[in-house]
């Protein structure tokens, strides 16, 4: 009987090490930033924690689905300069109120509370805000993207009790209006410099252009998936805006030509990021618009467009 010979034994190869074999090694950080995860009910205290290491455990917590309202209490304590939970949707809005009605914001500069729906409704906020008419007096930062009860009326409390806000992400946020543009017009016009409305569907593009205008700093704008993002509205509002456009993202914006990319590489000089995805009326001429003017560019992304 013939003796079955085995197959020559071969490693795994690592995944995260590709074809080479390399393997990935987590830093000590890493490896301590996981360990407080997993143990993160047994923590009494942030104090004296960098912010930065506290982002990284929340993102863990988050990602975990471990985040919860005792971590939230350490994230709160004191007067923090940071709060960032990029997911939100196990907080109630009891939770919220009680927490964040004993917090002290006086410090606070970035404020993520992102996947807020369930817990950011306009009547929690006005109760929140009631304690104090400048809530947020040195806040730059705020995201609530996906806070999809949060209205008009409660953008306007929120943008007036933060008067130095810079940066505001309403992504997802359905029941904004275009009046919820002039809103941030009147209070921050002097301000921001960024603005995420990523799929706010009841927003009217052409309605939104005399709002926009008025931002007279904006340099980072994204319409992401708005439906009515045209070759108008970027010859209306870019033309006479687009000089300070740093990051223009228009993903999704499927009703956008070529005459669009034209206008963004004539009047967008110091234009650094540009997100075109999934515009499939886009031809070979845009890329030519783009290699002649725009000289600062140094993220394109082009991902499923035809270019036909």
């Amino acid at each position: 009987m013939k003796k079955k010979v085995c197959d020559a034994w071969v490693p795994k190869r690592n995944q995260k090490g590709g074809e080479k074999g390399f393997f990935f090694v987590p830093s000590l950080q890493e490896l301590c930033l996981e360990m407080l995860a997993d143990n993160a009910d047994a923590m009494v205290s942030l104090e004296g924690v960098p912010d930065e290491l506290i982002r990284k455990l929340c993102n863990l917590l988050c990602d975990s689905r471990k985040m919860n309202t005792r971590f939230l209490e350490l994230l709160l304590s004191g007067s923090p300069t940071e709060i960032r939970l990029k997911d939100c949707s196990w907080l109630t809005e009891e939770q919220f109120a009680k927490y964040f009605q004993t917090c002290d914001t006086t410090r606070l500069e970035v404020l993520q509370l992102d996947q807020c729906g369930r817990c950011i409704p306009d009547y929690a906020l006005l109760g929140t805000l009631r304690q104090s008419p400048r809530w947020l007096p040195k806040l730059i930062t705020l995201s609530l993207s996906g806070a999809c009860r949060l209205s008009d009326k409660g953008l306007h409390v929120l943008a007036s009790s933060a008067p130095a806000l810079r940066s505001i992400n309403l992504s997802q946020c359905s029941l904004l209006s275009s009046a919820s543009i002039n809103i941030l017009a009147d209070s921050l016009g002097s301000l921001l410099k960024e603005l995420y409305l990523d799929d706010c569907l009841m927003i009217d593009a052409a309605q939104i252009v005399p709002g926009l205008k008025k931002l007279k700093h904006l340099e980072v704008l994204s319409l992401a998936g708005i439906q009515t993002v045209s070759d108008e509205f970027i010859k209306d509002y870019i033309i006479e805006c687009g000089h300070n456009m740093k990051e223009l993202i228009l993903k999704d914006c499927r009703k956008l030509t070529d005459a669009s990319i034209k206008g963004v590489a004539e009047h967008c000089p110091g234009l650094c990021a540009l997100d075109l995805m999934n515009l499939d009326k886009l031809t070979d001429l845009s890329l030519g618009y783009l290699t002649n003017s725009c000289r600062a560019l140094h993220t394109l992304k082009l991902c499923h467009n035809p270019f036909r």
